[in-house]
């Protein structure tokens, strides 16, 4: 019961740590306009990939550990070179269609869910868990996804903007109805993750 419960504890902290600090990106942007200019598109790239950032940070924080604990690491690398196998394929793929780095980030961004999904579905057959975190990490995705191109098309201020709203509102949807962890709970796991305090 114990490694349920900090198991939805974790993997929804990182997650929602992970997508807050994606904020920061138009940010990343300026200061690299300014004093980099040079190294701006390698900022564009980052962005369409950091979504991958979310599910690779769950995997090797929280899941990897746990496979560990279980005694199961031959599953975890099955899974693990299963995934490593579709990623070189989408991305092999994704090049060939389009010669593009950004449509290189998206599939990768999308193998790195497919990943943590065959893993985070394993571990819920062991828990007996309902608990889904994968719809909120693949809305989460395509709301990051579609700031970028509200940034390009639209106004990088509404797009901002745009981020926050639904970011804030999917987590405190998703926080609510799925009942995932006490605040007192969320916010220790928050605590171990970040090192910082919370209030």
């Amino acid at each position: 019961d114990v490694l349920q419960k900090m198991y939805l504890n974790m993997t929804f902290a990182i997650a929602v740590i992970i997508y807050g600090f994606f904020i920061l990106i138009p940010v990343l942007r300026l200061f690299m306009r300014w004093f980099l200019p040079n190294y701006v598109e390698a900022v564009e790239i980052f962005e369409f990939i950091y979504p991958s950032l979310v599910c690779v940070s769950i995997i090797k924080v929280v899941i990897a550990n746990y496979f560990k604990t279980l005694e199961n690491t031959k599953l975890y690398f099955t899974i693990s070179l299963i995934a490593f196998g579709i990623s070189f394929g989408a991305n092999i793929l994704a090049y060939l269609l389009s010669e593009n780095m950004l449509a290189i980030a998206i599939a990768t961004t999308c193998t790195c869910i497919i990943w943590y999904y065959m893993c985070d579905i394993q571990l819920r057959r062991i828990f007996s868990l309902n608990h889904k975190l994968i719809y909120y990490i693949a809305f989460m995705s395509l709301i990051c996804y579609a700031m970028l191109f509200m940034k390009m098309y639209v106004n990088n201020w509404w797009a901002i903007a745009f981020y926050v709203g639904l970011f804030s509102l999917t987590t405190y949807i998703y926080y609510k109805k799925c009942k995932v962890v006490s605040r007192n709970a969320w916010i220790q796991s928050c605590r171990k993750i970040s090192g910082k305090r919370w209030t």
